[in-house]
């Protein structure tokens, strides 16, 4: 028997109706049934029949280490039976062929198991990743209770967080803010907490749980108040999308830090509340428990960039990031952020987004890195690194057909790391665009929950176990949508989940035509672009001096990378009011010596007016006007209006002063340059088309 770390070194089988080693399985079912369902003979037939019996066997002898018997429904994978033989428990096995079940079905939605509650394996649970969703009375002449145990595959359903609302912050609470919140027999630091919560602080918050909420509330000794505070988690609080082994490749970092993995119960739920809210991209978690504070603080902010803050804190520590929230722009400008294409001599720096806590072997890593390098220069190895030269994303990219494949998709914990992310995932869509490939698909099965959350959000749709997004190029009216949608999707032959979703928001679309539904598509296939779609255009002027540090048009003497540069959110201050509405689309027009030109194009997602300096200090962190420069556009009324506007497409071709007045006189409309105008629809198609050649 090899041991590595206590753990065994095991190989797996899948025995056959006939294999001699499913009987060995049976048997060893059988010296174990006292705290087994009842399998029959033809049950077992039948389960090796579908090849739902997985053997684990010690790799030196070939001898039965342990085994899990199972069913595919409803899609779950549910667990009749787990095994493991008397020799060999502690020792790893256990986790080893969940954690086999898990990376065979990844589009699973998760693992199911019921277990009873007095049975020696219901701790156990808990330590392989699942948490317990309630308990029923089982079928048994006893009665007996059994739990509902679940791991989760991170997969997004109708309960799924989505993400706050622009205008909250999402935090994350512990039981012993939970109790204070819901518990019938609060303690007496409640009152202080349900009046921060509830009172101070009530709409700029968004409050969630981990799923470790459920292990806690399982140890509550009153079963009628257990229950009804489960009750509480599944009706009033989302699910966090997020993979169990994202959660653990967090774990390991923190007990990396700490140095030693926690023995108690109580302190195995801290850490993993910590490495919850990490791998679902919260930054946040609250908890008035003082040890735990003084534990921890210090390890959960540096291995894995989660702030641990006290109730009282918390109205503090919100006032600073909405100074400066998870995407700062303005915050790229001039750091010294870099993205380059990685040579032979960034080996070390390389190595380092090696993911060996999630099972990533380093011969597989080396050999990714190998293939992108071989492949070149159609292929890319794109590292980031921050003003002091350290590595802090990796990004592997290679065309596969029309999609651009991400093998590798890395990124550090760093207090930039939500903007940097944002930017990342609009650069994968740029690439796309660029060589003329219509969908992303990021197959990198160890990627950074960061970036997966970051593309989640622009649109990409989670299909057969990997993030996918359509980037479709193309200039069309409402009544091409669907066929210019399904052209894209049989081209680049992607998973039946992401083709549907696809689908059905194109569909939706032509059902019921809105600002909103058209803009929403464009963003999820973005550069696409539906120019007859009931979407207000205008064409606002901006002076060079903004643009290019904003958009990097026209190129200034200072270097600014695209990859890096303010991209996906800004905002333009100006004078008066014009009219604009959001949602809308802007036409940028940047003046120049000779001639000025159309140059990009934007969506518009706010308008909002008042006194300079209150706006300026609201949006200061999206821009890089300066305080001279808003109070200027102030002048004597003291007022502002603000547009803030998303994902900026710099045209391939900026149309011309000269060709627009051409379009303007063919379509008879007037032109007006020294402020923002209501474009004529004809002659938005106009701009867009000629643009798109």
């Amino acid at each position: 028997m090899v041991v590595l770390g206590s753990v065994v070194s095991v190989y797996f089988r899948e025995p056959g109706p006939d294999d001699a080693l499913l009987t060995e399985a049976r048997n060893l079912g059988d010296a174990n049934r006292r705290y087994l369902g009842h399998l029959t003979f033809d049950a077992w037939r039948d389960y090796a029949q579908a090849g739902h019996v997985l053997v684990a066997l010690d790799q030196d002898t070939d001898t039965i280490q342990g085994y899990a018997a199972y069913r595919t429904s409803r899609n779950e994978i549910v667990l009749a039976h787990l095994v493991v033989h008397p020799d060999a428990r502690n020792l790893g096995i256990a986790r080893q062929l969940i954690q086999h079940l898990s990376a065979k079905y990844p589009t699973r939605r998760g693992i199911s198991a019921h277990c009873r509650v007095d049975y020696p394996a219901d701790g156990m649970w808990p330590r392989l990743g699942f948490i317990p969703l309630g308990i029923r009375r089982g079928r048994s002449r006893e009665g007996h209770q059994l739990t509902y145990w679940w791991r989760d595959h991170g997969h997004e359903d109708l309960m799924t967080w989505a993400g706050a609302p622009s205008l909250t912050f999402p935090v994350v609470i512990d039981a012993n803010i939970f109790i204070d919140l819901h518990g019938l027999n609060p303690g007496k630091e409640a009152a202080s907490t349900r009046k921060i919560f509830l009172d101070i602080i009530r709409d700029r918050v968004e409050v969630l749980v981990t799923p470790e909420m459920y292990s806690e509330m399982n140890r509550v000794s009153d079963l009628k108040e257990r229950a009804r505070l489960k009750n509480i988690l599944e009706t009033q609080y989302p699910r966090l999308p997020v993979h169990i082994d994202q959660v653990e490749k967090q774990r390991q970092s923190l007990i990396r830090a700490i140095g030693k993995a926690p023995a108690k119960n109580q302190d195995r739920s801290d850490l993993n509340h910590i490495a919850y809210t990490a791998a679902a991209g919260v930054t946040t978690l609250v908890t008035r428990d003082n040890p735990v504070l003084r534990r921890l603080k210090q390890h959960a902010e540096a291995a894995v960039g989660i702030n641990l803050v006290a109730p009282q804190e918390l109205v503090a520590h919100i006032d600073e990031a909405e100074s400066a929230l998870a995407y700062r722009p303005s915050a790229l400008l001039g750091t010294g952020y870099t993205l380059k294409e990685a040579s032979s001599s960034d080996d070390q720096h390389l190595r380092f987004f090696f993911r060996n806590a999630s099972g990533e072997r380093l011969t597989d890593f080396e050999s990714r890195l190998r293939e992108l390098a071989a492949r070149r220069p159609q292929s890319s190895r794109l590292l980031l690194t921050d003003p002091s030269g350290a590595p802090v994303a990796l990004l592997g990219t290679n065309p596969a057909g029309p999609v651009l494949e991400v093998p590798l998709a890395r990124m550090v914990t760093t207090p930039l790391q939500g903007t940097l992310a944002a930017q990342l995932a609009n650069m994968l869509r740029t690439r796309a665009a660029e060589s003329d490939l219509r969908a992303v698909r990021i197959v990198d099965r160890h990627a950074d929950p960061i970036i997966i959350d970051a593309v989640l959000r622009d649109g990409f749709r989670l299909s057969e176990g990997t993030a996918t997004a359509l980037t479709i190029p193309e200039v069309c009216e409402l009544a091409e949508i669907q066929a210019v949608v399904d052209r894209s999707l049989l081209e680049t032959q992607l998973g039946t989940d992401a083709s549907y979703q696809f689908r059905e928001s194109a569909h939706r679309l032509i059902e019921n035509p809105s600002a909103q539904a058209a803009l929403s598509l464009e963003r999820q296939l973005r550069p696409l672009c539906i120019v007859d779609a009931p979407v207000d255009a205008w064409l606002v002027p901006i002076r060079p001096h903004f643009s290019s540090p904003l958009f990097g048009y026209p190129d200034s003497l200072f270097d600014r990378p695209d990859e890096l540069g303010i991209s996906v959110e800004h905002v333009y201050y100006r004078a008066g009011r014009s009219g604009e509405t959001a949602p809308a689309r802007i036409l940028w027009y940047v003046s120049g010596e000779q001639e000025g030109v159309v140059m990009g194009r934007s969506e518009l997602v706010e308008v909002l007016d008042g006194p300079w300096e209150t706006t300026y200090r609201q949006f200061r962190r999206l821009g890089v006007y300066q305080r001279a420069d808003v109070e200027a556009a102030a002048r004597n009324t003291g007022q502002v209006r603000v547009l803030r506007v998303i994902n900026t497409e710099v045209f391939r071709t900026p149309v011309t002063l000269a060709r627009l007045k051409e379009f303007a006189a063919d379509f008879k409309t007037g032109l007006q340059l020294q402020g923002p105008s209501r474009l004529d629809a004809r002659l938005f198609e106009k701009i867009m088309r000629e643009a798109s050649r």
